[in-house]
């Protein structure tokens, strides 16, 4: 399996928000997000990121972490930030289940005493609603094959 395209995608309604989805050649799909400085993002996503993974193995995520990661210091963080991981994983929670996100995706995954539940397999099991990329105020990117 190999990943063939890169997407991006905005909507007018959420501008900081951007979600990054990749194809494989055997039509399964990977869906991420990122929420802040949507712009400088997606340029990264498909300027850098994407020549780097078209035609890669999805399967080797820990190589693919590292070749994505570029050397910028060592890796350790003071507190603080520790504690922005806690805070942004609650942010997103509350944002699955209490929120706008519905209007958004197919079915968040399962919640089970305060705590997301993931599916087997890889990621949450999440897909953009299918008319999403096509509303007007929809801007779509894709690097690769669509």
């Amino acid at each position: 399996m190999k990943i063939v395209a890169v997407e991006t995608l905005r909507i007018a309604e959420r501008p900081n928000l951007v979600w990054v989805r990749l194809r494989t050649d055997e039509g399964i799909t990977g869906l991420g997000e990122s929420w802040f400085g949507s712009g400088p993002v997606e340029a990264d996503v498909h300027e850098r990121i994407a020549p780097l993974l078209l035609g890669a193995d999805p399967g080797q995520i820990q190589a693919l972490s590292r070749k994505l990661r570029p050397y910028v210091g060592f890796f350790g963080t003071g507190a603080e930030m520790r504690a922005c991981a806690n805070v942004v994983e609650q942010e997103i929670t509350r944002a699955f289940y209490y929120g706008w996100y519905h209007e958004l995706v197919d079915t968040p995954p399962p919640l089970e005493n305060g705590f997301i539940r993931p599916p087997p397999g890889p990621g949450l099991g999440l897909e953009l609603l299918p008319d999403l990329d096509g509303r007007d105020n929809a801007a779509l990117r894709v690097t690769g094959a669509h």
